[in-house]
């Protein structure tokens, strides 16, 4: 019986040591959510001149929080944040939605909301 024992223990550390291993190798090949999370940005347009460097078509409603905002650059993501002028001041926007236009490639329109003036 004793040795039936130790066969068990055997075959249960045998599969542990398995099961680990292919956790390791799991968590290698996808690691994890937290990682992939792409950190906000926040790119600062305040240096272009709008209406020329990008266009602001704030939504219907007077003294609206959110617009359109066409523009240029690279890297610009739904989440990133973005320093423009606004009314005349500088202002941090929220990027809500972005889509980019296939010619150029690095051009651009989004969905913005204001967040606070800077």
């Amino acid at each position: 019986m004793h040795q039936l024992e130790r066969k068990s223990a055997a075959i249960a550390e045998s599969k542990s040591s398995s099961a680990n291993w292919l956790v390791r190798l799991l968590s290698y090949l996808y690691p994890s959510s937290k990682k992939l999370v792409r950190q906000a940005r926040v790119h600062d347009y305040s240096q272009y001149q709008p209406g020329v460097d990008y266009v602001v078509e704030a939504a219907q409603e007077a003294g609206s929080l959110s617009g359109y905002l066409t523009g240029q650059g690279r890297d610009i993501q739904q989440g990133d944040y973005i320093l423009l002028h606004w009314d005349g001041s500088l202002t941090k926007c929220r990027i809500e939605k972005i889509d980019y236009y296939i010619n150029p490639p690095d051009m651009w329109m989004a969905l913005i909301v204001r967040v606070g003036n800077r």
